[in-house]
């Protein structure tokens, strides 16, 4: 498993299933993932939808975002239903992820899809990424909020699997 392309990106609010109008789901994942396929991104991400009500996805491609396909570091991302208007779009804000107590401070780029919110960032840090794969808690602090996640009982490594897998089949047509 290479470690640095898995994860790194967050989004600083969530989305939820039916907010990514242009996915399609290409398979479901006994612990609550879904792997998804966006045509409006033609990328493949892990989307969770959280007992808060707030949507997660997690990639391995950061070049969904913006189109440059070279770029081989993930994303995380996350959505809420408040609808922050247009100013949000492309913002920057400053948020910490804290998984498994460790603190990432990091830059969230703030985007907007189907009336629902959010913020992403890109995982750059290879320990980021080795420390969302073994993940029990993360914690994402945000200038208006405080989203806390429990992954105990999810299999992350497996559905990053998945995502790599659909990212393939995609690419094979």
């Amino acid at each position: 498993m290479k470690l640095p392309t898995i994860i790194a990106g967050l989004v600083a609010g969530v989305v939820a299933t039916g907010a990514s109008a242009q996915s399609e789901i290409w398979r479901t994942m006994p612990d609550g993932f879904k792997i998804a396929y966006s045509s409006v991104t033609d990328g493949c991400f892990a989307e969770l939808v959280t007992d808060q009500g707030y949507v997660v996805h997690m990639g391995t491609e950061s070049g969904m975002f913006s189109g440059d396909r070279s770029r081989s570091s993930g994303f995380l991302a996350v959505y809420t239903p408040e609808n922050l208007g247009a100013d949000h779009e492309g913002s920057e804000s400053q948020v910490d992820v804290l998984v498994n107590g460790k603190d990432y401070p990091m830059t969230a780029i703030g985007t907007n899809s189907s009336g629902y919110s959010g913020g992403y960032v890109l995982g750059e840090r290879n320990t980021l990424a080795e420390d969302i794969l073994k993940m029990r808690t993360m914690t994402i602090m945000t200038p208006a909020n405080r989203i806390t996640i429990n992954a105990e009982s999810l299999d992350i490594p497996a559905a990053l699997e998945q995502v790599r897998a659909c990212q393939v089949a995609q690419q094979q047509g």
